[in-house]
């Protein structure tokens, strides 16, 4: 009796993680994301959009890239600037991660406990007294 050969399941891609970012700071914080959790199946490429992001600037990053159907766009951007989330709610096939007013308000927090309105500056220089190497 002749052995049935098995059927190949096919190659399984992995989605891409394209993530466009306001600043520097946010590009170092998925890249600290990216060393901590170590997802060797997953490829993400952190980029600076700033405030100019539009669906051509998304577009010619990509251009010249290996893209997959599956691959996923991020928008990390800070709530700061008025009328943003009204032009980034326009870009197409983008899932935005908002902070609010900025991240750095979120890195402070992990710091002290700040119950009393801040502002960005303030909040930058708290967080450079506290962590020298902040800029």
């Amino acid at each position: 009796m002749a052995r049935k050969r098995r059927q190949p399941k096919g190659k399984r891609i992995n989605p891409t993680l394209f993530v466009f970012c306001e600043g520097e700071t946010e590009v170092a914080y998925i890249n600290f994301l990216k060393s901590l959790y170590r997802l060797p199946s997953i490829q993400i490429h952190a980029k600076i959009g700033g405030n100019n992001i539009t669906s051509q600037y998304i577009k010619n990053y990509k251009n010249g890239k290996p893209t997959h159907e599956k691959d996923l766009n991020y928008l990390v951007y800070d709530l700061d600037v008025p009328d943003l989330i009204d032009r980034l709610s326009q870009i197409e096939d983008c899932e935005l991660l908002l902070s609010n007013p900025a991240i750095e308000l979120w890195f402070l927090l992990h710091y002290k406990n700040q119950t009393s309105q801040i502002n960005n500056q303030k909040c930058c220089r708290e967080l450079e007294n506290r962590n020298r190497g902040y800029n």
